[in-house]
């Protein structure tokens, strides 16, 4: 074969390849089956934290009473009562009780991809695949994201849902015509997807000034999409509180969202000195990783000094990101979870600014974007839970796993006691666990009230130390009374 025949071939592949390259669905497709395998891979069998054990402690006492108690869960009624609602209605169709963590832990894992395929999208309303392609790389190896991915919690369900509704009011405000039908089925979309997203994560509505943004910077119908804006958010809110109010009323609090509100904003006041505080800000930092956190930094400063479209880009970011981050920020007891959804829009104006620094050169950009999620993974290796997640997440996974079978482990082997009447104490931090294996171990549980479940011939008694001479007191008086003690 003659040289000119080898450069034929050689063309006809560069060309193929090149087509392949532009098959965008394609890559989308691979990215999240690969993204559902790994993060599959990685996932919890058990509960990830404390929280979450309490969420299921509200569903499964509601399952089995009928009914809740405005002083076990007002706050979680108010904030995730769609979560609590779906995994209750698993349980009345015949989910058993022990496999609660794996459905939580699997809708986190199917719904993280879905959200990364969501945002991949919302993206590309405002950048080429590239840009959208690189932003989406870095934001799913912070250990935030990663962490809310592999176990079970409304967070990640809840923006999902958010970002969707983003998704239908962008493609609305470009809709060529005012009375084109898409118009309305978009907005009614949008506030669909919104108030799935509040009833599982109400305090999503922190990011509700994107839309104003996106409005404001629809030109030529600025003043209808800012009436449709407040139509969405406003309902939103409405339904939500009337879903709380209305629906779940029975089992829920029957306080009033401002009452709550007040109570809530006395219990944990603003304070500046709090997002001062490193021991309180570091759960921002650590929720994005130390290095990436810092090229966040520099590239929305970088974008808000330089012209008008990076300026309306980065403005626009913020205006989703800055009300959540330091809402929470400026409140004592700060976690990593809650500024997961708060960073997501910034990594595009990131990814734009990578692209900057190697002059707009593709694979320049996604080797400096790779070379920053490499050292940001070795940026701060030690281990400090979820409310502060090491940046090595997959090691900082491994050892949660660890860390919370050990709870389990020793919460169903108090389960499995045959003793006919016994105390069960847990310590602060495993006592939802305890609890849920006790519910999971019970053949036929019946909640009598807060603090006692019977089961046929057995009865248990729950004790959660708050004091070891507390504890030591309620030891001594339910041995006399003939109660076996367990204890964690």
């Amino acid at each position: 074969m003659d040289r000119s025949a080898w450069s034929s071939h050689a063309r006809r592949l560069c060309a193929w390849f090149a087509r392949l390259l532009r098959q965008e669905v394609l890559w989308v497709v691979l990215a999240a089956g690969l993204s559902l395998w790994v993060h599959a891979k990685y996932r919890l069998t058990g509960f990830g934290e404390q929280d979450a054990a309490r969420l299921t402690h509200d569903t499964v006492i509601w399952h089995l009473r009928g009914r809740i108690l405005s002083n076990e869960s007002t706050y979680r009624m108010h904030t995730s009562a769609g979560y609590i609602h779906v995994l209750k209605l698993a349980l009345d169709h015949g989910l058993r009780i022990a496999r609660l963590p794996k459905l939580m832990n699997w809708l986190s894992v199917v719904l993280g991809t879905g959200c990364s395929v969501a945002l991949y999208a919302l993206f590309r309303q405002f950048s080429a695949p590239r840009y959208a392609a690189l932003a989406i790389l870095m934001y799913a190896a912070t250990p935030g994201f990663w962490l809310a991915n592999v176990y079970g919690m409304p967070t990640i369900p809840g923006l999902c849902g958010f970002t969707l509704a983003v998704l239908c009011f962008v493609r609305a405000c470009r809709v060529p015509k005012l009375w084109s039908p898409r118009l309305p089925l978009l907005v009614l979309g949008s506030l669909a997807c919104l108030f799935w997203a509040m009833s599982f994560k109400a305090d999503l509505i922190l990011c509700t000034g994107v839309f104003a943004a996106l409005a404001v910077s629809a030109r030529g119908r600025r003043w209808v999409m800012l009436a449709l804006a407040s139509f969405i958010v406003l309902g939103t809110v409405l339904a939500n509180n009337r879903y709380v109010h209305a629906v779940l009323t029975p089992v829920a609090s029957t306080e009033t969202t401002t009452k709550f509100l007040k109570s809530w904003s006395a219990q944990f006041p603003f304070k500046l000195s709090a997002l001062l505080d490193r021991s309180n800000n570091q759960t921002i930092v650590h929720c994005v990783g130390g290095l990436l956190f810092s090229v966040l930094v520099v590239a929305v400063l970088s974008a808000l000094m330089r012209g008008a479209t990076w300026r309306r880009r980065a403005l626009g970011a913020l205006a989703w990101a800055a009300p959540p981050v330091l809402f929470w920020g400026l409140q004592y007891g700060d976690s990593a979870r809650h500024n997961v959804f708060g960073v997501a829009p910034l990594f595009l104006v990131a990814a734009h600014f990578v692209f900057l620094l190697v002059g707009e050169r593709a694979p320049r950009a996604f080797g400096l974007g790779l070379l920053f999620v490499f050292l940001s993974y070795f940026s701060d290796m030690k281990f400090s839970g979820t409310v502060v997640p090491a940046s090595n997440f997959l090691d900082t996974t491994e050892r949660l796993e660890s860390q919370t079978a050990g709870y389990h482990r020793n919460g169903h082997r108090i389960a499995l006691n045959p003793a006919p009447k016994r105390l069960a104490v847990g310590s602060d931090v495993a006592s939802m666990y305890l609890e849920f294996e006790l519910y999971a171990a019970a053949k036929h549980p019946e909640m009598v009230d807060t603090y006692e479940m019977h089961d046929g011939a057995q009865v248990t008694f729950f004790g959660f130390s708050t004091g070891r001479r507390q504890e030591t007191r309620t030891v001594r008086d339910m041995t006399r009374r003939g109660f076996v003690v367990l204890s964690q």
